[in-house]
Order: structure tokens, then C-alpha cells, then sequence
């Protein structure tokens, strides 16, 4: 196998997403790595932000 170089994502170059979705409350997220933006295909990883208070029992 070949050897891959390294890998380096800044979270200030990442924007958010966000979702209100009626069962699981609002959320934003950004995603940092994942196959269809980073060259890495067996990993995703990424930062989410739920209010205080909301619920997160579906995450």
C-alpha cells in the first residue's frame, strides 16, 4: 500500500450546516473530514453545536 501524506483541515476555512428538524431539535455542525470533501474515505469527523437545554438523545 501506498503511503498517504498528511492530512490538515483548518476549522476556519469549514463552514457550518445547520438543521431545525421538528423531532430531533436545531443543530449546526461542520464537517472537517469525510470522502466527498477530503481525501480520506474510511473516516468522517467533524464539530456539532446543540443550545443548552436542547435535547440530543438522537446524536
Amino acid at each position: 500500500m501506498k503511503p498517504r501524506e498528511p492530512l490538515v483541515v483548518h476549522e476556519e476555512e469549514c463552514k457550518f450546516e445547520s438543521s431545525n428538524h421538528k423531532i430531533t431539535g436545531p443543530v449546526r455542525w461542520m464537517t472537517l473530514l469525510s470522502g466527498d470533501r477530503t481525501p480520506t474515505s474510511e473516516i468522517v469527523l467533524g464539530l456539532a453545536e446543540i443550545e443548552p437545554g436542547e435535547s440530543c438523545e438522537f446524536r
